[in-house]
């Protein structure tokens, strides 16, 4: 009998844990293609500023130009095997990947509370996580947007095939995953 291929995309807003979970499948033998990965490339080739301000203005305006499920096309192309999509946040992308994925496609998306995740992204480092509270939330509200061509975040949330609470230890997330599996 022939093995299922297993194509997991995970869901959630900044910093909830998306790639704690895609690490976590990667370990468990999964490749990893994460969507903001692909944006940076193609910005630093640009010569654009990674921060979350940008990238967000870049995604938008290659939406418009190439349609909203640009990114997950670009992601598919670099699907190898059992693979985990980390960060889908437009809700064509979510469509464009169970169209052409079918079957072998699910979503998890990963929730935690905005404090929680507001001091893991001032803790994890990545350029443009420095800023304040305020921004930090208004930022979330734009990536919450039902505007077509946006960030959609809770449209493709309200998509998934599970939502997985972040808000304990990392070994409590991992077995929610492992019950997923």
């Amino acid at each position: 009998m022939e093995k299922k291929l297993i194509i997991i995309g995970i869901t959630g807003h900044p910093a909830s844990g998306k790639d704690t979970v895609a690490d976590y499948l990667v370990a468990r033998g999964f490749s990893k293609v994460s969507g903001g990965d692909i944006l940076r490339e193609e910005m630093q080739k640009l010569e654009i500023p990674t921060d979350r301000s940008h990238l967000h203005e870049f995604v938008t305006e290659m939406r418009k130009r190439r349609g909203n499920g640009y990114l997950s096309e670009e992601t598919i192309k670099r699907i190898n095997g059992n693979t985990v999509i980390s960060g889908i946040r437009n809700s064509e992308e979510g469509r464009v990947f169970r169209e052409e994925l079918g079957d072998n496609f699910k979503i998890i998306a990963v929730e935690t509370p905005i404090e929680i995740r507001y001091q893991r992204a001032k803790e994890r480092g990545r350029i443009g996580d420095n800023i304040s509270f305020d921004q930090f939330s208004r930022e979330e509200e734009r990536e919450k947007a039902a505007e077509s061509g946006s960030h959609e975040v809770n449209l493709v949330i309200a998509t998934a095939d599970t939502i997985i609470e972040n808000n304990g230890t990392p070994e409590d997330l991992f077995q929610k995953v492992d019950k997923f599996l």
